[in-house]
């Protein structure tokens, strides 16, 4: 899906010099690897070529965005394969996108707006998902102080945007490890709810977590480790932001 975007993207007209999908920000570098990265097309004008390159990464977040139906279809009808390759790839995707913005010296207001929705969407739907088929208190108690976290963040980062101080709250390591280790452990929680028939009751819970299958510790485990992280890195932006909250210097 990202791949055929990508394609209908490279392949849109122009409205007035620039996609559509995405107006670029910050101008490419004239760097020969820039150059070498993505190849321009001679007969096009530049400011086309610079908005094509710019829009690829916003192309992948959108795809996000248009898998999570997908997704959700998937799960319900409890096809494994595509569920879990939907909700990896999307992952994947998260990672792809901030990698060839990078690569390519290339960003957009609307980039910025998009990428982080997009994941926070992703993610706290297939964590909703999961109590369709582990409604236990193991699982539910984490989703909800995910979600309440991602609430508390989102806010304070826009609270400090109007500051004009939003990079004080930008992403750090604890917020990265929390990214991957929250993914990651989705991933095999959705994979393992669809695989096991039986309703996961005497499985999924403090008790008799150690007698259920061993990626379903290990997935339950690293689940917790992600909530613990987000909560971490939650303080951590709420430490940073304080002389502001505080109107301190």
């Amino acid at each position: 899906l990202s791949f055929l975007l990508c394609v209908c993207a490279h392949r849109l007209p122009a409205i007035s010099g620039e996609s559509f999908l995405a107006r670029p920000h910050h101008r490419v570098s004239s760097h020969p690897m820039n150059a070498h990265a993505y190849p321009a097309h001679p007969s096009e004008p530049i400011a086309l070529q610079e908005s094509r390159l710019s829009s690829v990464p916003n192309i992948l977040s959108l795809s996000r965005l248009f898998a999570v139906p997908f997704f959700i279809a998937a799960y319900v009808t409890e096809m494994k394969s595509l569920c879990t390759g939907l909700f990896v790839a999307s992952c994947l995707t998260d990672y792809l996108d901030g990698f060839i913005a990078r690569r390519l010296n290339v960003s957009s207001d609307f980039g910025a707006f998009i990428d982080p929705v997009a994941d926070k969407i992703t993610v706290v739907t297939a964590m909703i998902m999961l109590l369709v088929k582990l409604p236990q208190f193991a699982i539910a108690i984490p989703v909800a102080m995910n979600v309440a976290r991602e609430v508390f963040v989102s806010g304070l980062r826009e609270w400090m945007a109007t500051k004009g101080r939003r990079s004080v709250v930008k992403v750090g390591f604890a917020g990265k490890l929390k990214t991957a280790t929250q993914m990651v452990s989705t991933a095999m929680l959705l994979h393992i709810s669809m695989t096991y028939r039986d309703p996961l009751a005497k499985v999924v819970s403090l008790s008799g977590l150690v007698d259920g299958p061993k990626e379903l510790m290990v997935a339950v485990c690293m689940f917790y480790l992600s909530l613990t992280l987000s909560w971490i890195s939650a303080f951590q932006y709420l430490s940073a932001a304080w002389p502001a909250l505080t109107n301190r210097k």
